[in-house]
């Protein structure tokens, strides 16, 4: 009892008052508590999850505090913690919220526009690395800038955070010297000895090794230098400070630079000498052996790259072109991008129109990288006419190929008040199209099952695998998930959308029937496809504000011009019992390449039994296009598929895509080909196609679908009017 006697002598105010209220746990008990605090209060960190988790003790703790900071480092929401455990909302983020600071130049330039404010930023620099780890960047992009005064004398530099406070240093540089304990060694730090800028002030600094090693360095000489290096009226002194603190950081020895300053000038107000590759030589024997210690630290192509840049001084060149010539462009234009994620603006429903804006901000957008989401069921009729999820038995039931896209069957496009792009209703037949010429398969069976695609080889066929593997989807009622890409002519192309513009897209649904599959026999139900969710994710990109600052100069004077593909698809009836059928197709403009199809009329139209993309070629024998004269191709086709003659349509397929005689390929075999993946593609333009078979156009009729291709120009002006080259002249 005598030693909680003494330990409670110990106690402050405050921990008394504790004591006093806490009485009745026992003196002993709360001691031993108050003794073994670390062990009831402890921050654990979830590598798999990535989060930190407070574990308290409520026997002995009641409350835990932490700053406000900490809290947002470690992934807190709150900075009280009454709970036995508290999980992390966030991952931590060891900067401090801290990825950037702005490099202000108080007047030195004109003020710019950032977000709602005005500042003289000269540059927004992104942060990187580790932490004391030094960090070297080139920024190779010019940027300009206004000056407020045509004579310079001086720049003052201010860094600061995104809040606009001064950016906390470790150390470095600093006005003030510490007045706390330093505990970072080395440290230096540059003094001036007179506060005023007028003639007569001078620069000196201090080099802290370690707390018992100190040194000082002043080029007058005064102590403990044993020369002069600059003359009294000099202006040097700055330079020949920083000169100084690099060598030193660099693990020259105080002794050797002042025996260089001394002895190695040749005149005793400049460091130049016989220029920079002298100062080089001079330090080669210092820099290289320090340069091998540091280079595990700093990587290895780093470390060549510093050796090259260093050799190629040496010999004469310029350090300016080696470094040029060694360190690769930084991109410093993007702050960053993100997905943004957009919902319908009306309530979903079975019933389209679904309509999604992205309203316009300070953002640019990726169209590129548009994706729909959507989440699906098959439901069936169930009892009192109500709708009920397809049970295990509908073994035999799936949506059609590539549900993701193929589900919508038209998609309209509106920037600003604009609308620059309508796929009319056969965007299934398109994105069907496309997804087949475009990609290899080893992607058509690993990424393009985001979006329900899976191989198939022969259409409306059971026993087919890539219907097996559709049917597993939704197999049992279940919700299918799937993330697709929007296929529109200006997301097709890579440069971003100028930003303060509206985005609008409008989505229409297929038909169920046209949607679903069904290949059981005596299958007569009516499914649906039921949407359970669907919603937007745009890829969103902030820029530099200096780079929109110069971007909204440029448009003053030019439009920002996007070079589009422009894509038109269009249908035709070919009626029973034709041999010859002849299709004036597009009137105004000759398309670069058009892209040819054959299918049934009761599969374009929408049948449970049967595939809308069977695209077959109903005993084709000659199919060629007419434009202004010429005909395509030069040499007729003299095709009969009942017996294998199509091998120069086979060819010209690959040869319009530029896939022929090379490794790529969008593996569509001569057997797919003849049947069920049937296309003909015509690289040069056309206006008419004429087409004749070899039987009679069977019972019900073949459509014919053509896809063409056109050059268009987008252009967007300084107040955002948007004008086509269609609409020129």
């Amino acid at each position: 009892m005598t030693k909680f006697n003494a330990e409670i002598k110990n106690l402050t105010e405050e921990e008394r008052a504790i004591l006093e209220a806490t009485k009745e746990m026992g003196t002993e008990a709360w001691i031993q508590a108050y003794r073994e605090i670390r062990l009831v209060c402890q921050f654990n960190y979830d590598v798999n999850k990535n989060r930190f988790v407070l574990n308290t003790d409520p026997r002995y703790v009641k409350k835990v505090e932490v700053s406000p900071q900490l809290a947002y480092i470690l992934g807190f929401n709150n900075t009280e913690f009454m709970q036995a455990e508290n999980k992390a909302s966030f991952m931590p983020d060891m900067s401090g919220g801290v990825s950037s600071f702005h490099v202000y130049t108080p007047d030195l330039i004109e003020p710019m526009m950032i977000g709602d404010v005005t500042a003289p930023v000269l540059r927004i620099v992104t942060i990187r690395g580790n932490p004391d780890q030094m960090v070297e960047e080139q920024f190779f992009a010019i940027q300009y800038h206004k000056l407020l005064s045509k004579e310079v004398s001086e720049i003052l530099i201010e860094i600061r955070t995104n809040s606009g406070s001064l950016m906390p240093f470790q150390y470095g540089t600093s006005d003030q010297i510490p007045a706390g304990a330093i505990v970072k060694f080395p440290h230096c730090m540059v003094v001036n000895l007179d506060p005023s800028t007028s003639h007569g002030s001078h620069w000196v600094c201090i080099y802290c090794a370690s707390p018992l090693h100190l040194e000082y360095y002043d080029s007058l000489g005064m102590w403990p230098p044993p020369s002069v290096h600059i003359s009294a009226n000099s202006s040097a002194c700055g330079r020949h400070v920083i000169f100084f603190l690099y060598c030193r950081c660099v693990g020259m020895a105080f002794e050797k630079i002042v025996s260089f300053l001394h002895f190695g000038k040749q005149q005793p107000d400049t460091l130049r000498g016989a220029g920079v590759g002298a100062v080089f030589r001079s330090l080669m024997r210092y820099l290289l052996p320090i340069g091998k210690q540091i280079g595990s630290a700093i990587g290895r192509q780093g470390m060549e790259s510093g050796n090259r840049v260093l050799t190629n001084v040496l010999e004469g060149k310029d350090l300016k072109e080696s470094l040029v010539s060694e360190i690769p462009p930084t991109n410093v234009s993007v702050v960053r991008s993100f997905f943004r994620q957009v919902l319908p603006l009306a309530t979903i429903t079975q019933e389209s129109p679904y309509l999604f804006r992205l309203y316009s901000d300070n953002l640019w957008t990726d169209l590129s990288r548009i994706y729909l989401y959507l989440e699906l069921s098959i439901e069936k009729p169930g009892a009192n006419d109500k709708w009920v999820a397809i049970d295990d038995a509908d073994t035999s039931v799936s949506a059609i190929q590539g549900i993701g896209q193929t589900f919508v069957q038209q998609l309209k496009v509106t920037v600003g008040n604009t609308e620059v792009y309508d796929s009319g209703n056969l965007y299934p037949f398109k994105a069907y199209i496309t997804n087949e010429l475009s990609f290899p398969i080893n992607a058509k069976k690993n990424f393009l099952g985001s979006t329900g695609y899976y191989h198939t080889v022969n259409q409306d066929d059971s026993t087919d695998e890539g219907f097996k593997e559709r049917c597993k989807i939704f197999k049992g009622g279940k919700n299918a998930q799937f993330l697709s890409r929007l296929d529109f002519d200006l997301g097709n192309q890579e440069l971003y959308l100028l930003n303060n513009l509206d985005l609008l897209f409008t989505i229409y649904k297929a038909k169920d029937v046209f949607l679903l599959q069904t290949l059981k026999a005596n299958d007569s139900t009516k499914y649906r496809l039921t949407v359970h969710d669907v919603k937007i994710y745009a890829k969103m990109v902030e820029v530099q504000p200096s780079l929109n600052m110069s971007l909204y100069k440029t448009l003053e004077k030019q439009p920002a011009t996007y070079a589009v593909r422009k894509t038109e698809i269009k249908s035709s009836f070919i009626s029973v019992g034709r041999y010859e059928f002849e299709y004036n197709v597009f009137s105004a403009t000759i398309p670069r390449r058009v892209t040819i199809a054959l299918v049934g009329n009761s599969a374009f139209h929408g049948d449970y039994k049967l595939s809308p993309f069977m695209f077959e070629p109903f005993d084709l024998r000659e199919i060629s296009v007419h434009a202004g004269g010429v005909v395509y191709p030069a040499v007729p086709y003299k095709l009969n598929f009942s017996k294998d003659h199509f091998v120069s349509a086979f060819v010209d397929m690959y040869e319009a895509l530029g896939m022929a005689n090379s490794e790529r390929s969008f593996d569509i075999s001569m057997a797919q080909f003849k049947k069920g993946c049937g296309f003909e593609l015509l690289r040069s333009g056309t206006t008419n196609v004429r087409a004749t078979f070899n039987s009679p156009i069977p019972l019900g009729g073949v459509e014919m679908i053509v896809l063409g291709e056109f050059d268009q120009m987008i252009m967007v002006d300084y107040n955002r009017h948007i004008v086509t080259d269609s609409k020129l002249g």
